[in-house]
């Protein structure tokens, strides 16, 4: 016979599970792209009152900083390692849909990027 979950565990699984029924944080559309990043600092997601979910994925070989903010800089804010390490904002816990940008300590890096809608 399988173990049973304590109650607490069983209404948190069915919890993560269920979709939301809020309609402000229902995604319409996603819109993937993918941008090159140097060791000068860059825009790479405009502000848009309408995010709702970002996904930004580093598939270069050069360590990305992002900031939610104009200008990234080098060991700050938020390091993606090479090869396939991502960051996920979702705006529903930060409240953040301004501009994010991104930059690289050495070389140049390919970030795959979804915003959603």
């Amino acid at each position: 016979m399988a173990p049973r979950l304590p109650i607490f565990f069983r209404w948190l699984v069915a919890a993560e599970s269920s979709p939301s029924t809020d309609e402000v944080f229902r995604i319409v559309q996603s819109s993937p792209t993918s941008v090159s990043v140097t060791t000068n600092s860059s825009v790479i997601l405009p502000a848009n009152p309408d995010r709702k979910l970002v996904t930004i994925v580093n598939r270069g070989s050069a360590i990305v900083y992002l900031n939610y903010g104009a200008t990234a800089i080098v060991n700050a804010g938020i390091g993606l390692n090479p090869g396939g390490s991502s960051h996920v904002l979702n705006t529903r816990e930060i409240n953040y849909k301004g501009v994010i940008s991104a930059v690289t300590s050495s070389g140049t890096a390919m970030l795959e990027m979804m915003e959603s809608i």
